[in-house]
């Protein structure tokens, strides 16, 4: 109705012919009529004063979204969430639970130098599943709340990285807060932990008889029961307390098999040989009944009698035995003489724990020769570096000196160990250089083996089956998920990330585990990788084994070609595969007493870097320590029996002469 209106004044006005522009110069608008209604609006505000102008706050990027996206600004957490400058691109924020909040957590910043680490470290590993990234992720959590329902826990599954723990907390937070305890390490403990990530060590709390920073369980243990190098002599049933029902063992054999001949050999006393006739046994037993020739054959091995003086043997003239004694042919000595190895040598056979008042010289005696072989490894080290936190020294060897190459065959005190190890393969990683395989330094290492904490491993369930039966006697490894087996899955589950071809191997888990007895975690990995890629572990632990195969395929033609044992594996059909396999991959870890096997390791570590001699010349040497129980028991079950079994040799020095008296031999052809 109001366009009606307004459409008829407008026909009731004068028409003209003026043109648009002269009409809106010269001729005023008509005025509406007075029918048009006038619209009014009445607003309260216009008496008021007008505001000032308010602009947006929101942050418009100017420029292109390669600067937004560029990956020194963009990181991402473990639930694959996006972080820009190190916060949650959504902005939202998440609260940790609360039993975390009541450890120290102080999480350590992600530069971009870490990102571009951590893309190098999975860049030759495959991409995972969501069913692997999540058994890896309980896995994990496992080991590090030390308990294995922490697998259970959602809300540990779903933490994101860089949470503070401030803020308000979720209502099921609060309910795993109630039901779970605090597991926090005193600032005391934490302190002492080097450079371990505190996000580690917050979960669990030591219990009264952890000891050595929650690394050694002493439950049920008393001092007593465990020898020099930590390992249980004797251990009493437990019920269900989280510990290993190890049953009572012996301080040398403990839980390995040892086969008959070989046991005989090792409680039989040394020979005594001599050029002298030995006494005739006629007038003892003029009636005696003659025996058949199965027992005949059997009274003519040198370890079924039970007398301890013989003549000679029957391999070894009395003229031999003379022409042994001879300078020249000291080496020719030590391997026809390798059997004494399975003995105590002589003047140690009764040196029991229980008769310490008989012998108590003899122990003062051993204690003073110790002593006087560390004041010369003392005085042959010298101060490389000097650690201004007060973490100790870090001492250098001239590798090359040929006083330091003869002692180091005679064996490393104890003491220094860890220091000669260290400054061993630290020298071979300084001669391969920066830039190259085995030439990185102790602390990109150090940094490679935090970042991979920080990712998932396909090998992580293997990793955890492996872990109860990894020298599971020993006072580090006996508690599961705590101790050392926490600090053995962190090692083994860095080495799978950084060295992803072959991953990991199960003859892993025994190596690392001995370096752990001298070396924290973070070092450990620090060794193990210089051990894969400076001493030719890595080419033994190739994928699918080729490298072995080569090892054992040499050692079989270079080392044992043209001898007695040789011949006769031979016409048994026993080749070194079926016998040796286990020999080179652990490092005779799981084959000779743990004292023999760190004599092995200390010339390993020291002349290992050329090639692998060095372990050739021990199994040889291991060989000529059985020869006469092979040659006697001739047959295949025994020959595999005895080759296959736990070697228990009391007498290391006497296997490390033989074994240098086979590596001089060799290295002269």
């Amino acid at each position: 109705e109001r366009d009606n209106r307004h459409d008829s004044a407008v026909q009731d006005s004068p028409p003209t012919t003026t043109s648009k522009a002269a009409m809106s110069s010269t001729v005023p608008r008509p005025e509406s009529p007075s029918t048009v209604p006038e619209i009014v609006v009445s607003d309260d505000a216009q008496n008021e004063a007008p505001k000032p102008f308010e602009p947006i706050t929101t942050n418009i990027p100017t420029g292109s979204l390669d600067n937004l996206f560029d990956p020194e600004n963009v990181e991402f957490s473990k639930r694959g969430s996006m972080l820009l400058g190190g916060s949650r691109a959504n902005g939202k924020v998440r609260h940790a639970p609360s039993f975390r909040s009541l450890g120290e957590r102080t999480p350590r910043p992600r530069p971009a130098a870490q990102s571009a680490r951590l893309t190098a470290l999975s860049a030759g590993a495959r991409t995972l599943s969501t069913d692997e990234d999540m058994l890896s992720k309980r896995v994990r959590s496992m080991y590090e709340h030390g308990d294995e329902s922490a697998a259970d826990w959602v809300s540990i599954l779903e933490e994101e990285e860089g949470v503070d723990g401030e803020g308000e907390q979720q209502d099921s937070a609060n309910q795993n807060a109630d039901a779970q305890p605090s597991r926090a390490y005193p600032a005391s403990v934490a302190s002492t932990m080097g450079r371990s990530d505190a996000r580690r060590i917050s979960f669990i709390q030591r219990e009264p008889r952890e000891a050595a920073g929650g690394m050694e369980d002493w439950q049920d243990v008393e001092g007593e029961e465990v020898d020099r190098y930590g390992f249980i002599k004797k251990v009493a049933s437990r019920g269900s307390s989280g510990h290993s029902n190890v049953p009572p063992q012996n301080a040398d054999s403990g839980m390995h098999r040892v086969t008959t001949s070989l046991q005989l050999a090792a409680d039989s006393p040394r020979r005594q040989r001599t050029i002298r006739r030995a006494v005739s046994n006629a007038t003892k037993s003029t009636h005696r009944r003659r025996g058949s020739r199965q027992s005949t054959a059997q009274r003519a091995s040198v370890y079924s009698s039970a007398s301890g003086s013989t003549t000679t043997t029957a391999t070894t003239s009395r003229l031999r035995y003379v022409s042994n004694r001879l300078p020249h042919n000291r080496q020719r000595r030590w391997m026809e003489e390798a059997g004494d190895m399975l003995t105590a040598p002589p003047g140690l056979e009764q040196t029991i724990p229980d008769q310490e008042n008989e012998n108590a010289e003899l122990q003062l005696a051993l204690k003073k020769k110790e002593w006087e072989r560390e004041e010369k490894w003392r005085k042959m080290g010298k101060v490389a570096k000097r650690d201004a936190h007060g973490g100790g020294m870090v001492f250098d060897f001239d590798t090359r000196n040929g006083k330091l190459i003869s002692r180091t065959w005679k064996g490393i005190p104890d003491r220094w160990r860890a220091t000669a190890w260290w400054a061993f393969l630290a020298n071979s990683a300084k001669k391969a250089g920066t830039g190259n395989p085995g030439g990185e330094s102790e602390e990109e290492l150090i940094e490679a083996f935090h970042d991979a904490q920080e990712k998932s491993s396909a090998d992580d369930v293997q990793i955890d089956v492996d872990m109860p039966r990894t020298i599971n006697s020993h006072i580090m490894f006996r508690r599961r998920y705590r101790g050392g087996q926490r600090a053995l899955f962190r090692v083994l589950h860095a080495m799978s990330l950084y060295l992803p071809d072959p991953g990991y191997v199960q003859g892993m888990a025994a190596i690392a585990a001995t370096l752990l007895c001298y070396y924290d975690e973070e070092k450990t990995f620090v060794m193990m990788t210089r051990l894969w890629r400076l001493r030719g572990m890595g080419h033994i632990y190739s994928n699918g084994f080729e490298g072995l195969m080569e090892t054992l395929e040499a050692f079989e033609k270079d080392w044992l070609v043209d001898g007695e044992v040789a011949r006769k594996l031979k016409e048994l059909g026993i080749i070194s595969m079926t016998y040796a396999t286990r020999w080179y991959l652990t490092l005779f870890n799981y084959s000779i007493p743990f004292p023999a096997q760190l004599r092995v390791w200390d010339v390993f570590m020291l002349l290992g870097d050329v090639d692998l001699d060095v372990l050739h010349a021990v199994s040889a040497a291991l060989i000529d320590g059985m020869r006469e129980i092979l040659l006697l028991d001739a047959d295949f079950e025994n020959a595999m029996k005895v080759l296959t079994s736990w070697i228990p040799i009391r007498d290391e020095d006497l296997l490390m002469k033989v074994s240098r008296a086979e590596y001089r031999v060799k290295r002269k052809k």
